[in-house]
């Protein structure tokens, strides 16, 4: 299980990292790496291989591919996009669908996503 922030004081995400599940002892988390997200993170998604990691902010759709837990240092992807206020991601193959709290429901293919980091 994985958590990334929301800061409201700048536009930095840290991404972290739970250890243990062990519901009768403290699971410290590890924090993994930080990027300038430049928004509030309000939704995430890993792929089911776990090879990619999605992220929503109010105004922008971020993809992060990497074979090793700091998603961050990988492959970047980004899209603006501008769909009212985003809470929820998700994927869908290599699709990513995105909803907002309108009711409404958006499709972006993984290929419109730009690439801005090899």
């Amino acid at each position: 299980l994985y958590l990334l922030t929301k800061h409201r004081s700048d536009s930095n995400t840290c991404l972290y990292r739970f250890d243990s599940f062990d519901p009768l002892i403290d699971n410290p988390v590890t924090k993994l790496g930080s990027y300038p997200i430049r928004g509030m993170v309000t939704a995430a998604d890993t792929s089911e291989d776990g090879s990619r990691l999605v992220v929503l902010t109010y105004n922008a759709v971020w993809m992060f591919e990497s074979d090793i837990d700091d998603y961050f240092e990988g492959k970047t992807s980004w899209l603006p996009i501008s769909a009212k206020q985003c809470e929820g991601i998700c994927f869908d193959n290599d699709t990513i669908l995105i909803s907002n709290e309108q009711t409404e429901l958006f499709s972006i293919p993984v290929s419109d996503l730009i690439l801005i980091k090899e």
